[in-house]
């Protein structure tokens, strides 16, 4: 939890709730697992000729995910304003 919490924009109650709800039951190899884990993979869909991704899945853990997307966004704010 220490290390996690180390990492900007994520603080110890955040930290505390991916550990709780994540790694206490479960090892993951890789981040596809992970994300696989949070059905945070693009959900897609295929009609005749087209195909396209609808954005992530709502099949994966709830709280995770939507502490996820919370984390991204300002990590996605500063990416911006640093280009």
């Amino acid at each position: 939890m220490a290390l996690l919490a180390q990492l900007a924009g994520i603080g110890a109650v955040s930290a505390w709730t991916l550990v709780r709800e994540l790694f206490c039951w479960r090892q993951f190899r890789n981040r596809r697992e992970l994300a696989g884990c949070l059905d945070l993979t693009p959900t897609p869909y295929a009609s005749g000729t087209s195909e396209v991704e609808l954005g992530i899945g709502k099949a994966g853990n709830r709280r995770c995910r939507w502490l996820m997307v919370e984390l991204a966004a300002p990590a996605a704010r500063r990416k911006l304003t640093a280009d």
